[in-house]
């Protein structure tokens, strides 16, 4: 609030004498020496009628650089996952509902989720962007080396996915990429403090598990279905054999 209001009281006092100055100098021709109490007046109006913007733009520079608001993942997105992976019926939804969330806490443009295929080939699965945009994730060899790592690598020269965050599961010391979060950049502009790439990687690891977890309840449900089927079919042949031996059967 010193701040604030210090710059504001600077700014205020040196427009409303740069006002005056000029139109003393302007009324003096018409009023003479009597201008001087006039042009003061009416500075004083000019100045305040644009006391509001100034100072709302003052206080908006320096909530900006001094109050920047930071992604808080631990009381907001983390804590969905659990929660999300027992009540979403397929990893579509898992999916979908990462990069909503994602993109609503962090206050970015678009996300997007890339999974890994069985060769490590990262797979467009959900995005909230139109498809030929989210062909502009090219990971390089060094920055396929840090997904496998564990490393959020920030990349502000990428206007499309200046954040790409690994989604891995832990194997012991090593970790499984199991797909990346790839996010647009935000609407302030502003880049991710140290802290935040930190919630990031967190939230990788969480959300990689709950991915994984995700997957192996889809393959399990479908083994399920096909051992269900083909229960089906085996009884629906026992059924055909037992009417034919029946009808072999005299009464």
């Amino acid at each position: 609030r010193t701040l604030v209001f210090g710059l504001f009281m600077t700014v205020l006092a040196a427009s409303w004498e740069a006002v005056v100055k000029l139109l003393e100098k302007i009324f003096k021709h018409i009023l003479g020496e009597e201008a001087e109490p006039i042009a003061a007046a009416l500075g004083v109006l000019v100045v305040g009628i644009g006391f509001g913007t100034t100072r709302e733009k003052l206080q908006h520079i320096a909530d900006h650089y001094f109050f920047p608001k930071k992604a808080d993942f631990s009381n907001n997105l983390s804590e969905f996952l659990p929660e999300a992976l027992a009540t979403m019926h397929n990893l579509s939804d898992l999916l979908q509902v990462l990069v909503n969330r994602t993109v609503e806490i962090t206050h970015v443009t678009h996300g997007a989720v890339f999974l890994c295929d069985g060769h490590v080939k990262l797979q467009t699965a959900v995005c909230n962007i139109t498809p030929i945009e989210t062909e502009a994730l090219d990971l390089s060899d060094s920055l396929l080396k840090n997904m496998r790592k564990g490393k959020v690598t920030a990349r502000p020269e990428d206007s499309t996915f200046p954040l790409v965050v690994p989604l891995t599961l832990p194997r012991g010391k090593d970790l499984q990429l199991i797909g990346v979060l790839a996010l647009g950049p935000r609407f302030d502009g502003r880049g991710y403090s140290h802290d935040e790439l930190s919630s990031f990687k967190t939230l990788g690891s969480q959300a990689g598990t709950a991915i994984y977890i995700a997957r192996i309840n889809m393959e399990n449900q479908n083994q399920l279905k096909n051992q269900i089927n083909s229960l089906e079919d085996n009884i629906e042949v026992i059924k055909a054999q037992l009417a034919r031996f029946n009808g072999q059967i005299p009464e």
